[in-house]
């Protein structure tokens, strides 16, 4: 039986090559050896409806047939009902166990017939003693296990009645707060992984399952590692590449050391899929170039990525044909930039730092800068200034900070009004005094005509006075109008009362027209 190196090998070789490039490829590769080349294509296969079914799971690792014959057969007190997947080393059945009075169902995996050599069977007990350590809500449960009569390991866990995460969002139409919260969930449940020493490695959205309660549940561990095991490492050798390439890390194309930062990155994968409705890097690109962009390439920002999408005959980006995150909540795509530019541009950036150094420290780390995103609060992937914690602060009091805005706003106008208005009343009294001052001033002066001192011992009747005042309005008080006009009207009422009316017409008429001069424009109605 060819080993798995050389499997993993010629298949991906063969897969950077045209149809009828890999048959001479085949027949060179594989020659005297038709299990190898039968194994090699059967991978290929798999891989061609992989791409045909949208690359919804590119997985690239080792898919061969799965165990029909064992369809209706008992493994233990589980009967497998029908084959819900296949993977590199193993087939997942759903399976079902009658116990005193109720049924219980379970993903029941076992490794295939022909691929039980002592490394598979050693990665896949692996794979159960992980999921035995951990129990978390949002991780499948281990439920069961033991080894069949052939001598294949086989184990039960929960069986996940659900659907990848991108499919349940775009399906039930979450806008980008729901996806936030429940990608938050999914980091939690990552986070417990690695509290518990373990890297999951394959983080994506087949693998994130989110039930039609809206319960997200992290399952197949069939290729993460124990931070704490000490064997040799299975996984890591160089030219040993099992991932699935569009949610690997650049640490993993290049066999580097795997860590919590990795899983941390395809979280980062994950969450860009998300927002954007589309992975960072190409997806419609062979191996090789796919390796390059994630190496050498800077992933665009979600905000710039959905407006990259297909446009339409007028000009503007059809959402709604493409599964992207606004799928029929009637957003356009720049309703979505805008709601995606600033923290969840850079929290999705630094999940995808190039180096693992700069990344998010772990999951809940990342998952609590979805949390305080979603609060309003300041997040720690943005750098902190004064300008930005303002910022947010204004976004977070929205509400509050308009209300005070406007009572602030009124506060100041009433009052610049009533100091206006007390300004006014305060220059009219000033006038009014300076005013009453004159008048008696001016009444003062002309009863001294009246004084023999000054009238030479002669008797002068009121008439005279009046007339004698009349007389040095005009001259007496020219730069006073004020005064003037308020001269005129009074002489002018007193002329009125002794019968001469035309007199009075007169002063009057004086009286109105300094009047209408001093406050016609500003203040019509004062002249009136």
């Amino acid at each position: 039986m060819p080993s798995l190196d050389k499997l993993q090998n010629l298949f991906e070789r063969a897969v950077a090559l045209s149809s009828a490039e890999r048959a001479d490829f085949l027949d060179n590769a594989c020659a005297g050896d038709p299990d190898l080349r039968r194994r090699v294509e059967a991978l290929l296969r798999a891989d061609d409806v992989n791409r045909a079914d949208g690359g919804g799971d590119p997985d690239i690792g080792l898919r061969l047939a799965g165990d029909e014959a064992l369809l209706g057969t008992l493994i233990e007190d589980w009967r497998l009902k029908e084959r819900v997947g296949t993977g590199g080393m193993g087939t997942v059945f759903l399976a079902e166990r009658h116990v005193d009075d109720f049924t219980q169902q379970a993903a029941l995996k076992i490794v295939k017939k022909g691929m039980d050599s002592e490394q598979v069977l050693q990665r896949f007990r692996q794979e159960r003693s992980i999921l035995a350590r951990l129990s978390h809500p949002n991780i499948a449960s281990l439920l069961d296990g033991g080894v069949t009569g052939d001598g294949r390991p086989w184990f039960a866990m929960e069986y996940v009645d659900g659907v990848p995460i991108t499919t349940y969002c775009d399906a039930q139409q979450l806008d980008i707060d729901a996806r936030l919260a429940l990608f938050e969930t999914v980091c939690e449940a990552v986070h417990y992984a690695h509290r518990s020493l373990v890297v999951h490695r394959d983080l994506k959205p087949s693998n994130i399952l989110v039930a039609a309660n809206g319960v997200p549940k992290l399952l197949d561990f069939g290729i993460a590692k124990l931070l704490d095991d000490d064997g040799g490492e299975l996984l890591t050798r160089t030219g040993v590449q099992v991932h699935t390439p569009a949610y690997a890390a650049p640490e993993q194309f290049r066999n580097e050391a795997i860590t919590t930062a990795t899983d941390v990155y395809a979280l980062g994968v994950v969450l860009y899929e998300l927002l954007a409705g589309r992975r960072p890097f190409e997806v419609r690109r062979t191996p090789q170039e796919l390796r390059e962009s994630v190496l050498t390439g800077d992933p665009p920002k979600p905000s710039t990525a959905v407006t990259q999408l297909p446009a339409t005959e007028d000009g503007g980006h059809d959402i709604r044909t493409l599964g992207h995150p606004a799928h029929r909540t009637g957003l356009s795509a720049e309703r979505l930039k805008r709601r995606l530019r600033g923290d969840l541009d850079t929290i999705c950036l630094m999940a995808l730092h190039r180096e693992p150094g700069p990344r998010y420290t772990s999951a809940d780390q990342m998952a609590t800068d979805i949390r305080r995103h979603l609060d309003g609060l300041p997040v720690l992937a943005t750098p902190d200034s004064l300008g930005y914690r303002l910022r947010k602060f204004l976004q977070r009091h929205r509400r509050g900070v308009i209300a005070t805005a406007a009572v602030v706003t009124a506060f100041v106008a009433l009052t610049a009004y009533y100091t206006m208005q007390l300004a006014r009343e305060r220059d009219i009294a000033v006038d009014e005094r300076r005013k009453a001052t004159e008048v008696v001033d001016f009444v003062t002066g002309l009863f001294a005509v009246a004084d023999p001192s000054e009238s030479r011992g002669a008797e002068v009747t009121a008439r005279e006075l009046l007339e004698a005042g009349a007389e040095r309005i005009g001259t007496e008080l020219a730069e006073q109008p004020t005064v003037r006009a308020t001269m005129q009207r009074v002489l002018g009422e007193v002329y009125y009362s002794l019968g001469s009316r035309e007199r009075a017409y007169q002063l009057l008429a004086g009286a109105l027209e300094q009047l209408q001069r001093l406050y016609g424009d500003r203040h019509p109605e004062t002249a009136t």
